[in-house]
Formats: C-alpha cells, structure tokens, sequence
C-alpha cells in the first residue's frame, strides 16, 4: 500500500524464534487455501470505485467533515440518480460501497500497482532504514508492504520479515522483486483476501 499506511511501520511485531517455529505446521495447511483461491484479478464491476474513491469521495468529506461513511455513500446514490443511472445500478454500487469494502479496496490497489503509469517509490523508507541502522536482526512484519520494499530492505540484512497486503498484485510483485535481489520466500499462506509472505534472507 502507499501513503500513510505504509509508512506508519511495522516492527510492531516481534516473535521468539520458537514460536515462529510452533507456527510452521498450521502454515503449511493453509498453503493450500491459498492455493485453491480463484485468480483476484481486477474486476470490471468495480469500475466505479476509482472515481469513488479519489474524486467523488474526497470532495463530499471536504464540504462535509462530519459526514459519515453512510451519509457518503447515500450522497453518491443521490448524484447517480440525478445523472440518470439507473436504479438496480445505484443499488449495486450501495450493496459493494456498504459491504464489500475491503473487496473494492483490494481491487483498487491490484489496479494501482498492475498500472504502468503508477509512480511508486521503490526505495526502503527512510525512517525505517535509520531506525535498524546497527541494530541486531530480528523478526518483524510489515503491514500493508506493497511491492515490499522494506520488507527485501529487511530480509537483505538478515531480518526475518512477515508481509502482509490484502492486494495479491501488490504481493506478486513482491515476490518477483524478492526473488530478484535474493532473499528466498519461505512461506505463503492466504487469509480470506490478504496475502502473507514470509522472507528471510538467504545465508550461507
């Protein structure tokens, strides 16, 4: 993921190299799971949800920083109408937009990073690269890693890190630029549609 989210970090989770291994079994069960998951590709009927989500969105919460998330939502239905959608339309987008949130955030990131034109920082973030400066590795995770630029960042010097990201684009990616730079996947396991990965640098 981008923006905020990211870079609010990740060493919040530490764990005894015991326990990680207690893990292990439970982890390789639920490799399956992921595996048997239908391919998460962009979906044409979440279309709407970029406007959604970086004009219409933003521009309500400005002229109305109160407003709820539902009051949101019956706003667009409202402006849908007025431009003459049609109604079982409207209904459809206030079904996703009220239930299916995580679902179209997904989507929209898969969308984010499979984009071309998508200008993403693909450095270590620099807060994060000063705060493990000279410290001894350990095991952290990374929420919301995105193409896992400071999860590698970490694995490369020695750190085991847990990545986890609801967009398996974003996780894809990931994976291909891990396998790149050199630290080795170890586990992957999927969590309705999140995504965990596990690196740990390669030793000799």
């Amino acid at each position: 993921m981008t923006g905020l989210t990211e870079e609010l970090f990740f060493l919040s989770a530490f764990w005894s190299e015991a326990y990680t291994d207690r893990m292990h079994p439970r982890l390789f069960l639920l490799i399956g799971l992921l595996l048997c998951q239908p391919c998460w590709g962009q979906k044409p009927e979440y279309d709407f949800y970029r406007e959604f989500r970086t004009v219409v969105g933003p521009k309500f919460r400005e002229a109305n920083p109160t407003s709820s998330e539902k009051d949101e939502v019956e706003a667009y239905a409202a402006d849908l109408k007025a431009h003459g959608i049609d109604q079982r339309e409207i209904d459809r987008r206030v079904q996703l937009l009220l239930r299916s949130k995580p679902a179209l955030e997904a989507d929209y990131y898969n969308r984010f990073y499979l984009d071309p034109t998508t200008k993403v920082n693909r450095g270590p973030n620099a807060f994060l690269v000063e705060m493990v400066r000279n410290r001894q590795p350990g095991i952290a995770l990374d929420y919301a890693m995105g193409e896992g630029r400071n999860s590698v960042y970490l694995a490369q010097l020695g750190w085991e890190v847990w990545g986890f990201d609801p967009a398996d684009a974003a996780v894809r990616l990931a994976n291909q630029r891990a396998r790149r730079l050199g630290p080795d996947v170890t586990h992957c396991l999927g969590i309705r549609r999140s995504v965990c990965i596990r690196y740990r640098a390669l030793r000799p």
